[in-house]
């Protein structure tokens, strides 16, 4: 790693997380593989913290231990020039979190109306033209147990098996 100014180098150490470079280079670099491996490791206990302030203590646990073994957050200067910057701690929290948000959304399981109403667009009678629309109870039910209710209701009347 060969710096050059305050927050910038001329190549990348060993353990940096390249952030804005959407190469195959890039993708394959050590430490963002192995960035990408601490985000898997730590996404399911993010999920299931409750806590902004325990969330925080993970995403800095995760920059601390990139830190410690030498690495920085770093982004291309511009697309033409060989220098790096190095992102200050807020840019390169704010990239572990999204990186840890986007682990979390990629595990689950992607609920769209023709899943949840159990079947494809093609399994559904397009000649009849029924409305759905939902309505919003205060019984406290969360809205995809009601989608669900409706679904099945929906189900029933047009006899999709």
């Amino acid at each position: 790693m060969n710096m050059t100014d305050n927050n910038m180098i001329e190549q990348p150490g060993k353990y940096d997380v390249i952030s804005n470079c959407r190469t195959q280079k890039s993708f394959e670099y050590v430490g963002n593989r192995r960035f990408r491996l601490m985000v898997e490791n730590h996404a399911i206990r993010y999920e299931h913290t409750k806590s902004k302030l325990d969330r925080g203590i993970i995403v800095m646990s995760i920059l601390e231990t990139i830190q410690g073994a030498g690495g920085n957050f770093i982004r291309k200067r511009r697309k033409d020039s060989n220098l790096f910057e190095i992102l200050s701690v807020a840019e390169a929290r704010e990239k572990i979190g999204h990186a840890l948000r986007d682990a979390i959304a990629a595990k689950s399981p992607k609920r769209d109306l023709y899943s949840i109403l159990g079947g494809n667009r093609s399994s559904f009678q397009l000649g009849k033209k029924r409305r759905l629309s939902l309505v919003v109870g205060r019984m406290g039910n969360s809205s995809y147990f009601m989608i669900k209710e409706l679904a099945n209701s929906t189900r029933q009347s047009w006899k999709i098996s």
